[in-house]
């Protein structure tokens, strides 16, 4: 059974609620003008904004971070994309940037200066090496050269970060290929010498001759084994330059203005005109 309390308190409320409904919109329909108004208005203070508003547009790119050869000789990148992520938003960085584009260091002293301070970011994609920037200028031209120069001052970071191991592989080359000379020479002594020697009809004679064989069979496995060191650490040294920091596609930008967005403009200065004429002719009628 049904309770006779609960089933009357329903009632009510629902009998209240069609008469607020009814009192609202009878509100609406003799203010309507009002609203209108308002909305109207809203959308001109809108429109004139869009046209006052200084134009920005915006550009973007995606970068692979640089990678390195491990000690096990995986590719590893040079820094986790995180952490360039955060080395984009270090005021030093883009210190490097304006002074690279010949623009003040120091915000407030140039508009340019002060929307690439503002509007340089970097964001991460997620699981992989790659990180996506973008910065907004005064013009695509600007946006463009903006995301350039912050693209070669990450890169030139990068590549002193990268130079030590470099440094090391190219010494690491230079050793093996000394010590490859050296056995390139000790092999050609050996086999002049074998040469020399003729054909020998002692066991004298023929002993020295089967010492220089071995060692000369001796040099040439260390020449192998010199050769192939050689290929891993020129094959070491050009992985780091292909792997280096780089676009992985074009610069995005724009043929219009990223903001303002004046049909944007539009919509919200809409909705925000109709909220107020409706919260206006509200209070009007509780007064």
């Amino acid at each position: 059974m049904s309770n006779p309390v609960t089933s009357q308190a329903t009632l009510t409320s629902a009998i209240e609620y069609q008469l607020n409904l009814s009192e609202f919109l009878k509100i609406m329909r003799q203010s309507w003008r009002l609203i209108l108004g308002v909305v109207i208005f809203s959308l001109l203070i809108s429109f004139v904004l869009a046209l006052v508003l200084p134009k920005k547009w915006e550009a973007s790119a995606t970068l692979q971070i640089a990678k390195i050869p491990s000690e096990t000789g995986e590719m590893k990148t040079i820094e986790d994309p995180l952490q360039t992520v955060e080395r984009l938003k270090l005021i030093g960085f883009k210190e490097k940037v304006l002074e690279n584009l010949q623009l003040p260091t120091k915000k407030g002293h140039d508009k340019r200066s002060n929307i690439l301070i503002d509007s340089l970011k970097a964001i991460s994609i997620k699981n992989s090496e790659f990180i996506t920037i973008s910065v907004f200028a005064y013009s695509e031209q600007d946006a463009i050269k903006s995301i350039q120069t912050a693209t070669a001052e990450l890169q030139a970071t990068h590549t002193s970060m990268t130079r030590p191991i470099k440094n090391r592989i190219s010494n690491e080359l230079k050793i093996v290929n000394d010590s490859l000379s050296i056995t390139d020479t000790d092999i050609s002594k050996l086999n002049n010498q074998m040469s020399n020697a003729g054909m020998y009809k002692t066991a004298s004679e023929f002993a020295p001759s089967i010492i220089a064989s071995n060692l000369l069979a001796a040099k040439e496995t260390t020449r192998r084994a010199l050769q192939l060191q050689l290929i891993q650490l020129n094959d070491r040294l050009s992985s780091i330059d292909e792997q280096s920091t780089k676009l992985i596609n074009t610069i995005d930008s724009s043929d219009q203005p990223t903001f303002p967005k004046r049909s944007i403009f539009l919509i919200l200065a809409g909705l925000l005109g109709l909220v107020l004429g409706v919260g206006i002719a509200l209070w009007k009628n509780q007064k």
